[in-house]
């Protein structure tokens, strides 16, 4: 291997192990991960060329066979540890995540994961993988896969007329025009999904690949060569320096990085002048180790940052420390024992393929285990579940009684319009919508807003049961029910306004006579704009006849309720109610000025005068920190009945039906398509 890429690897590992310990020290390290795309491209290519050119054909299992035993058994040794580790020190509530991760990791699409989590506002809050870092290998071996299918048909006898190394530069300038253009394009609107889209990254990887196809005489060492081997260090270095987490990255700015990277290895072998540090043997021990320090550091760092908080120095110099001692363990007898030695295509292929299966197999196995635990339905007695009543009511709550939703479910216990596909994404205008209820009733309801209104569908499903109601369920991911300009990363949420003016039409259509919303806190946009912008929506509702009742928001807890309530040894978890509970909720400041706006405050029923409490009577309030689980929500069924005039009578006793798990009490919702698309319905259990 040269020494020259070598050192660039162990700079480039050093960039994001840094970066991911001590972020403020180099805010942009995670430009290392461009660093190992350019150096990826280069060799991959290169490789392939040389065997081009000398046999006028690549054999293609014995490339992937090469690949596998080159990453694939490191890879699986530390997906396997990873989810061991997890079930032993992470909370049950991130568990089933981490198995759908392993699966996606192990088969190398961990990058599209993360990319569809980004439009996921339900998982929003949810806390850092240890697979999380997996999302750059899946691009890199996406780019082994099919970049080698691609050269085969290049170098096609049909094509000769051309030079070989003249037709793969043609198509890999393309790549490199075609990627470069859409991540300049997608960064500024969606820079979550341009950071993980293999489209939007193979640019970096195509550069590379270039570089490999120039002339001997172009690429190594020349006059330019000490120039170009130090502005591309300097270059990565200011990177690493000048960017941060709140630069719009990787588009156009990604050429600072990856641009550093081609000069040094522009410069070739041998580089003279400050460049040649890159030899030194500090650094060649680390690039020898890159890819197995970059594998293990990451799980290391998302598990202290469970176990202790936020990453100390010397905290830091301990993660360090265990991450260079796996990292030379697994270079020495996993990466060295199964990349040396004459190589068997076939039983290579076979044990690659077995070792993906492994992972697969564990994780589906933790996934299976985790779907099958159930509360005994005769467990669900109110007697032992009382929640709501606890604080209002007064009744004990027996001691010793696991309390639901497990911390296991805990992540999923949502309301049932994200299982079906009719809670909104942020990308999509199309207001779609979920039925509950009777869907012949001429008492047509409707639940409209943000993931904040959506919390509240649980209980007021059981409401529209009880009641005889047509329940409709309008909900779109961090966009409120209000004529205000909401701003995503940044950017203006556009498809916010088209939803909002599109279902203001369609509300009066439906028959809609009571709409129901809440609204988020919206950090950062001022109070008198936000209450003007509901005023405006709901004195054009109040034109048209309909009712508005607005819920006030819910208090917002400063630490995650699945961490805290799997802390060892184990702590009472509560929040102060004045510190948690907002001094001036918008929607009561807008109902203030609207008489006919009916506000309705549940605070009291999940908190008490002093505190707020993660579990109020053996049922867990928070699924995360501002969002009630599905299970509390349909226990305040009865309370917010009772503050809007019905009698309680009329409602089913809510306890046994209120702990619900993952096979038990279904629910049947219709989802209509949006302007004229069909619809579906499905019976889910929720």
């Amino acid at each position: 291997m040269i020494a020259e890429i070598q050192g660039l690897r162990a700079i480039a590992v050093l960039l994001v192990l840094i970066f991911h310990l001590w972020p403020a020290r180099i805010p942009g390290g995670y430009v290392g991960v461009d660093v190992f795309f350019v150096i990826s491209g280069y060799l991959i290519t290169g490789g392939l060329l040389r065997e081009l050119e000398r046999d006028g054909h690549l054999r293609l299992a014995a490339f992937y066979a090469r690949r596998a035993r080159r990453l694939l058994p490191a890879a699986a040794l530390v997906l396997m540890v990873t989810l061991a580790g997890s079930l032993l020190i992470l909370p049950a509530s991130r568990w089933e995540p981490i198995a759908h991760e392993v699966v996606a990791s192990s088969l190398y699409v961990q990058n599209w994961w993360l990319a569809a989590s980004t439009v996921d506002y339900w998982g929003a809050d949810n806390a850092a993988s240890p697979m999380q870092h997996f999302w750059s290998l899946s691009i890199e071996e996406q780019f082994y896969l099919f970049w080698p299918v691609v050269m085969s048909m290049i170098a096609a006898p049909a094509l000769w007329v051309v030079p070989l190394r003249v037709r793969i530069a043609l198509v890999m300038s393309l790549v490199f025009l075609a990627s470069l253009a859409f991540s300049a394009l997608l960064t500024p609107t969606n820079p979550e999904q341009a950071y993980f889209f293999t489209h939007t990254r193979a640019w970096e990887l195509a550069l590379g690949g270039l570089l490999a196809l120039l002339p001997p005489s172009v690429r190594g060492l020349n006059q330019w060569a000490a120039t170009n081997g130090f502005v591309g260090l300097i270059l990565i270095t200011l990177a690493g320096f000048l960017l941060n987490s709140e630069s719009l990255f990787p588009g156009y700015i990604a050429l600072l990085p990856v641009g550093g990277a081609a000069l040094v290895i522009l410069a070739g072998r041998g580089i003279p002048g400050p460049a040649g540090v890159l030899r030194n043997k500090a650094l060649q021990w680390f690039g020898d180790r890159s890819y197995s320090i970059y594998l293990w550091h990451w799980p290391l760092v998302v598990w202290y940052d469970f176990a202790f908080g936020e990453i100390s120095f010397g905290g830091g110099v301990g993660v360090v420390v265990t991450t260079l001692l796996l990292a030379h363990l697994s270079f020495q007898h996993v990466e060295q024992r199964f990349r040396l030695g004459a190589l068997r295509v076939r039983r290579t292929l076979v044990l690659g393929a077995a070792s993906v299966g492994f992972c697969v197999l564990g994780a589906g196995s933790v996934s299976a285990m985790l779907n099958g635990i159930e509360t005994p339905k005769s467990a669900l007695a109110a007697s032992r579940y009382p929640g709501p009543d606890a604080l209002v009511k007064g009744v004990q709550a027996p001691s010793g009684i696991p309390p639901v939703p497990t911390l296991s479910w805990l992540a999923e216990d949502r309301p049932p319009m994200s299982k079906l596909g009719c809670h909104q994404n942020q990308a999509s205008p199309e207001p779609v919508f979920c039925v509950v209820g009777d869907p012949e009733s001429k008492h047509v309801i409707a639940l409209v807003g943000d993931s904040h209104a959506g919390q509240w569908a649980p209980a007021l499903i059981k409401i529209a049961e009880a009641q005889g109601w047509r329940l409709l369920t309008y909900t779109k991911s961090a966009c409120p029910f209000g004529n205000f300009a909401v701003n995503i990363q940044g950017r203006p949420y556009e498809s916010c306004a088209i939803w909002l003016g599109r279902l203001l039409e369609e509300l009066p259509k439906q028959g809609v006579s009571t709409v129901y919303t809440s609204l988020s806190r919206y950090k950062g946009y001022e109070d008198q704009i936000v209450v003007q912008g509901l005023l405006d929506v709901w004195k054009q509702l109040e034109r048209q006849g309909i009712q508005v009742i607005a819920i006030a928001d819910t208090p917002w807890l400063p630490f995650r309720p699945d961490d805290c309530l799997a802390a060892k040894p184990p702590v009472e978890c509560y929040a102060d109610r004045a510190k948690v509970v907002p001094r001036a909720d918008r929607l009561k400041l807008a109902a203030s000025r609207m008489p006919s706006v009916k506000l309705i405050d549940m605070t009291n029923y999940i908190c008490n005068p002093q505190i707020c409490p993660v579990v109020v009577g053996n049922i867990i309030v928070w699924r995360d920190p501002h969002h009630l689980t599905a299970t509390y929500s349909t226990a305040l069924a009865p309370y917010l009945a009772q503050e809007l005039g019905l009698q309680l009578s009329e409602l089913p006793s809510p306890i046994a039906e209120t702990v619900r798990t993952v096979k038990e009490f279904p629910v049947t919702l219709k989802c209509d398509g949006p302007k004229g698309r069909p619809g579906f319905e499905r019976r889910i259990f929720v």
